[in-house]
């Protein structure tokens, strides 16, 4: 059965939230101690007008009360609303650079993570003032997953054998990447290619390994693995002309 993502999910909650009675009512108990709220009808006026462009400085105002704010449950939650889209852009952003696999098992798996991290990092800096609030939260929520992924990435060099990397060229999303892979795999199959070469390749140009950390990993000084790179590489070259 076909589900919302969460970034989809969460803004219908919030349609229906933003402008309750319960909410309009909150509002008016945080003007008292935030001024800067006063004047707009409902939460949901609130969010809407920090996700406006044009004028940064009251955008940056209003969600930086709410966030003094947000030690109460609604207001944490008007952040998140506030914060959602840049949240989002984050998460389509090469879907963290190829961070997922090894990290969590789909892209859904992926946006509840960073809807997870999000809610935990405003948590953290409820009724605090940071000069930039959206960037205090959505630009650390996003390290702080992209940390994630390379440490998952690191277990996962730890696991699968050298020779093996190239089985992770059929996940591939980017479709220049499964272009390379292809070329890959066939220059393997027709036997132009060693299958350790082509999987040395594709470590360091698609999944991203350093030749350092595969070094480390084969135990092997890091100019040797980068000469066979380089050979390796030539070799493909030669066979793509």
């Amino acid at each position: 059965m076909h589900t919302l993502n969460p970034f989809k999910s969460l803004t219908l909650e919030w349609d229906a939230l933003g402008a309750s009675p319960p909410a309009c009512s909150a509002l008016r108990r945080w003007s008292l101690s935030e001024p800067v709220l006063a004047g707009f009808a409902t939460p949901a006026e609130v969010v809407a007008r920090c996700q406006q462009r044009g004028d940064s400085r009251s955008a940056n105002d209003l969600l930086g009360a709410l966030l003094r704010l947000a030690g109460d449950r609604l207001a944490a939650r008007a952040v998140l609303q506030a914060v959602l889209p840049s949240l989002a852009a984050r998460a389509w952003r090469r879907r963290w650079d190829g961070a997922a696999p090894g990290l969590c098992d789909d892209v859904e798996e992926l946006d509840v993570e960073m809807v997870t991290v999000a809610m935990e990092r405003i948590a953290e800096l409820a009724g605090t003032s940071p000069e930039w609030p959206a960037q205090a939260i959505v630009e650390v929520s996003y390290s702080r997953l992209r940390w994630a992924a390379q440490v998952a990435r690191r277990r996962r060099l730890e696991t699968i054998p050298l020779e093996d990397f190239h089985d992770v060229a059929v996940a591939a999303d980017d479709d220049a990447d499964d272009m390379f892979a292809g070329m890959l795999l066939d220059a393997v199959a027709t036997g132009g290619i060693r299958r350790r070469d082509a999987a040395l390749i594709y470590a360091t140009r698609i999944l991203g390994f350093s030749p350092a950390e595969l070094a480390a990993h084969e135990r092997r000084d890091v100019r040797a693995v980068r000469s066979q790179r380089a050979r390796a590489e030539r070799t493909l070259a030669a066979i793509a002309r």
